[in-house]
């Protein structure tokens, strides 16, 4: 989980780098260019690129619960009051299991959206290189 938060950090980071790289684009057009602004739509498309590869990337490197199983002084008690180890056991796995789901489905959804914030940041990339390039 550590390293998906640190790469959708770092995505982040590159977005926001690519944004200030198409902005002193628009800014310094020289040659043939230099008579062409840049579009607004382009500049709106980026902007909301830009947005939604940092609302992936949040939604990756908010802070999560994860689960583990169940609570220990649970099971002390329960060892306590007597309670077959048999039951016991089966118990803290069913638990686990269930732990084990959460958390896959937690680490699957931050992947998928790690993977949305890779893709935009390369639809940024293609946009600013196709708009850039001399009409």
């Amino acid at each position: 989980m550590n390293a998906m938060r640190n790469r959708a950090a770092g995505m982040i980071a590159t977005a926001a780098l690519v944004a200030s790289f198409s902005a002193g684009l628009g800014v310094i057009r020289t040659g043939s260019t230099a008579d062409q602004p840049t579009a607004i739509w382009v500049i709106g498309t980026l902007l909301g690129i830009l947005a939604l590869t940092g609302i992936c990337s949040l939604i990756v490197v908010w802070p999560s619960r994860m689960f583990y199983g169940p609570d220990p002084a649970e099971i002390t008690r329960w060892h306590r009051y007597g309670l077959p180890e048999g039951d016991i056991r089966e118990y803290i796995t069913e638990v686990m299991v269930k732990a084990y789901g959460k958390n896959d489905n937690s680490i699957h959804t931050r992947a998928i959206y790690l993977r949305i914030a890779i893709a935009l940041v390369l639809l940024e990339v293609a946009l600013i290189i196709i708009t850039s390039l001399p009409r």
